[in-house]
């Protein structure tokens, strides 16, 4: 009986974890361009799996290619060999993570307190919170991170160190940080807090699978060493990044330094801060947790609670003893954020699961103490049911326009995207157009720069977009046609994108743009006279295509006329 009630509460979560999955399907579906918006950054090179011509000779390419996790490359290559396009099985994967993931993390939480229905709670705020995210709709690197966390979890607290060392050297293919928070738990592990002082493990066991974890993070890392980043040199240091636009907030493409607020810095930035996040707001209930350890007469359930709720605390522990050490070591380590972020995830919504029916379990029997009898029972166990049915349906009914949603990206523009579909798989295309984002994914084509793919971590990467976008900018606004030859020929452009509204000052107000200085400040200059810059002037004359406010031009007739 005890078995049939645990797999009831069980086969409830996975039917709630595959109803969210059926909605990011029909959503990730409704529209024919449409596609998560990091995911589109993580796989829109990967389409050369199926068609080797795609995107040939192309920085971006390269660029993304590079800094792909082992892992993450390997499975969407040996998908694609199965004749499954990567941007098909990104829209598919986050199903296949979301029942693995609540899989783990039912059976973890039941290692924590052996009550199928809180586990079942835990689980699902877990997985609401996820899919208000937007990280297993991605199904990027990061959206692998929970089920091998939750997996190293499990494995670790059941005794098979075998599987939990697996588990870690998995996070170590597919999202390194977090292998590192999984084998500083296992040193944490080692020290204990008993009467009033700290204490090292005495069992040997302890020291092998730390010495162990160690051993498979080395060896997850080595292909890093030899083949990552190699083409781009190091990372970015701290000194050069402050000196760097693109890291100062709020304009930043990643939008590190100068927050106004220190608290926004250290608790709120994306990038720098612990990244706490309390959404479903019923999550928020976990923070009372160790106020409710303390008291276990007026709420019994704690007395339930087995050794391993322990390790909560041991990943907060770990994660935030990585966070430090990665703002102490910028950006040697990555992004501090990124240590806290999915720990946070993961530790806030099982305490907050585990928290509220601790609650619910204390009012129900502080009310049948007061009012005896079997309809008292009735009325007890009526408030818990009004108190879980909110619960259940909250994403639901109050996210209703972005649960399952986030990030995710519509192209509004298919006539453009098919157009340059039927140009040559080689072609280069020139804008700096928003649309630039767009168009490796949707059109299958390269493009010269791009606010989203330019990422300012290394240097050698980046330097080059630079210099791309400045003379790009520089081109576009000239009054001097050798401008326009001299791009077109350095970078073997053949489209140029133009949006006639392009040569107005408030098209430079462009976020992304306004990092180009002076070349941005120049071009509204020019702008300032009366005489249209060359390639306003040469719109109708090389014009090949047009749909709504885009204008595509051929380099060639640029070349020619200019």
């Amino acid at each position: 009986m005890k078995r049939i009630y645990s797999h009831f509460w069980f086969i409830l979560n996975l039917v709630f974890a595959f109803g969210y999955s059926l909605i990011w399907l029909k959503v990730a579906f409704a529209a024919k361009y449409s596609v998560q918006a990091d995911a589109s950054m993580y796989v829109f090179w990967m389409q050369r799996f199926l068609d080797p011509a795609l995107l040939p000779n192309d920085l971006n390419v390269a660029y993304h290619e590079s800094i792909s996790p082992v892992g993450y490359t390997a499975l969407f290559k040996g998908i694609a060999s199965l004749g499954v396009p990567p941007m098909l099985a990104s829209k598919l994967l986050p199903i296949v993570l979301t029942l693995t993931t609540t899989v783990y993390c039912f059976n973890f939480c039941l290692q924590l307190l052996p009550i199928p229905a809180t586990a079942f709670v835990s689980t699902l705020l877990f997985n609401q919170h996820l899919w208000l995210t937007d990280d297993v709709n991605s199904a990027t690197p990061r959206a692998f991170v929970y089920p091998f966390f939750f997996a190293f979890l499990y494995y670790l607290n059941r005794g098979a160190n075998v599987r939990a060392i697996v588990a870690i050297g998995l996070l170590g293919l597919f999202y390194p940080t977090m292998m590192f928070v999984a084998v500083g738990v296992l040193a944490v592990r080692l020290v204990s807090w008993t009467k009033g002082r700290l204490w090292l493990s005495q069992r040997r066991g302890d020291y092998l699978l730390l010495a162990a974890a160690i051993g498979m993070a080395g060896l997850t890392l080595l292909p890093y060493g030899l083949f990552g980043h190699a083409e781009f040199g190091p990372l970015v240091t701290a000194a050069q990044a402050r000196a760097m636009p693109e890291f100062q907030a709020p304009l930043g493409r990643i939008s590190f330094f100068n927050h106004r607020d220190p608290l926004d810095f250290w608790f709120d930035g994306i990038h720098s801060g612990l990244g706490l996040s309390l959404n479903p707001l019923i999550v928020s209930v976990g923070l009372l947790l160790p106020v409710l350890w303390c008291y276990p007469r007026q709420f019994p359930l704690v007395q339930q609670c087995r050794p391993a709720m322990a390790l909560l605390l041991q990943i907060l522990i770990a994660a935030i003893g990585f966070f430090l050490a990665a703002h102490a070591l910028l950006f040697h380590l990555f992004l501090p954020s990124r240590y806290t972020l999915h720990s946070l995830r993961m530790v806030v919504a099982i305490a907050g699961g585990v928290a509220l029916c601790i609650l619910i379990d204390a009012a129900v029997r502080a009310y049948q103490q007061r009012w005896q009898g079997k309809t008292a029972r009735l009325v007890a166990w009526g408030i818990a049911v009004l108190v879980a049915v909110p619960l259940l349906f909250f994403p639901q009914i109050f996210w209703a326009k972005h649960f399952t949603r986030a990030g995710l990206v519509a192209g509004t523009h298919p006539a453009l995207y098919e157009f340059f579909q039927q140009q040559p798989k080689d072609s280069l295309i020139a804008t700096l157009s928003a649309e630039a984002d767009n168009l490796p994914v949707f059109a299958q084509r390269s493009v010269l720069v791009s606010g989203k793919y330019a990422i300012p971590y290394h240097p050698a990467y980046y330097n080059q977009i630079r210099q791309r976008a400045i003379a790009l900018i520089h081109a576009q606004y000239s009054f001097d046609g050798a401008a326009v030859r001299e791009l077109i020929q350095k970078y073997g452009v053949d489209f140029w994108l133009v949006e006639r509204t392009a040569f107005t000052p408030a098209y430079l107000d462009s976020r992304w743009l306004k990092l180009f200085e002076p070349a941005n400040t120049e071009a509204r200059a020019q702008l300032a006279t009366t005489k249209p810059p060359v390639l306003a002037q040469m719109m109708d004359r090389c014009k090949v295509f047009e749909s709504g406010n885009f204008v595509v031009l051929q380099a060639d007739c640029l070349r020619k006329e200019t």
